[in-house]
């Protein structure tokens, strides 16, 4: 008896449908008759004879080709799969897919990969462009910062001053500040940067709040200057959006850097539902970053990742659709020495 197999999955679209095994990367376009024909089966298994001959405005040529490609199968017939729990948990999706992607080909860059890479990013430029490479807020006024990227370390690890606006801000010019560029295919040059960024995309972006004078301010990477967004930034906004004063920090608090994702810069690049992954590798990088900064200076500092992300948005006027908050770096005076 043919039915289908159990790893069949079918997505509908306007006048053509799209088959595929999640044990499998192929994909399969199918006529609305054969989705119909697979249907069926799969409510009322068949013998083979009247699966190849009877029924339904579909070929022998096409029946053939849905058990060649294992899309129908003898009942009973199972394909080699890792088993797994995946409906008992409710991962039913996220088990498919990691299913569908076990062995998903990978690019061997010690090749022919580079090659690969480069045609892929010029298809997808083809087809659509890229958002901006940075930041910049809508109707913010931005100043220059007094140092180039290049600059701010010696500022920040031989000068070593007390905990202020300028030297947090090198810290970040130092972390976010671009080094240089570089010219790709079909696009605008990438930047490059102290940390690293898969594809040089930098999703990560970097605001920093003042507590004393309660101020948020903006990095733009772009031209290297700080806009002050007007959030006015009490200690009730620090307790909705951090956490109790001293009670998650043990020290005070004189600035956050508040570090988000601007998602489209990431996608853009990768494609795939998994580089959920890659943005929190990219804010990681950056954070330790700056947490060995604020050591070289002597401030004390640490990393928070249990933050209120609506309050913070709010704060920010961001859309967690296209950019959301991943972490922050709270900052104190200099330690004692």
């Amino acid at each position: 008896m043919i039915t289908t197999n159990k790893d069949l999955r079918i997505d509908t679209f306007d006048g053509k449908d799209l088959a595929y095994l999640v044990s499998s990367p192929n994909r399969y376009e199918i006529c609305r008759e054969v989705s119909t024909l697979l249907f069926d089966i799969k409510l009322n298994p068949v013998s083979k004879s009247r699966f190849i001959t009877e029924g339904y405005d579909v070929n022998v040529a096409t029946r053939e080709k849905l058990l060649d490609h294992r899309l129908a199968v003898r009942v009973g017939t199972t394909d080699k799969a890792k088993p797994d729990n995946g409906n008992k948990y409710n991962w039913r999706l996220a088990s498919e897919y990691l299913k569908r992607t076990y062995d998903y080909p990978f690019f061997n860059y010690s090749t022919d990969g580079w090659r690969k890479d480069s045609n892929m990013m010029s298809n997808y430029l083809s087809e659509e462009t890229e958002q901006q490479r940075f930041k910049s807020v809508t109707g913010a006024s931005y100043e220059p910062h007094i140092l180039a990227a290049n600059e701010t370390l010696n500022a920040l690890c031989i000068n070593r001053e007390e905990v202020g606006l300028t030297p947090v801000f090198n810290m970040v010019v130092a972390t976010f500040g671009t080094q240089s560029l570089r010219d790709i295919t079909g696009s605008k040059p990438i930047s490059r940067k102290c940390i690293p960024s898969g594809g040089g995309r930098h999703p990560t972006e970097a605001y920093v709040i003042e507590m004393d004078g309660h101020n948020a301010f903006h990095y733009c990477s772009g031209n290297n200057s700080f806009a002050n967004l007007g959030a006015d930034i009490s200690r009730s906004t620090y307790r909705d959006a951090f956490g109790e004063p001293e009670k998650y920090v043990t020290f005070p608090v004189k600035y956050i850097i508040v570090l988000t994702s601007i998602w489209e810069r990431n996608m853009f690049r990768y494609r795939e539902p998994r580089t959920f992954r890659s943005v929190h590798l990219d804010a990681g990088h950056a954070v330790s970053n700056l947490e060995i900064l604020a050591e070289k200076a002597g401030y004390l500092s640490k990393v928070q990742y249990g933050l209120n992300s609506k309050r913070i948005e709010e704060l920010f006027h961001l859309n967690p659709l296209e950019e959301g908050v991943m972490c922050a770096l709270m900052l104190g005076v200099r330690k004692q020495e």
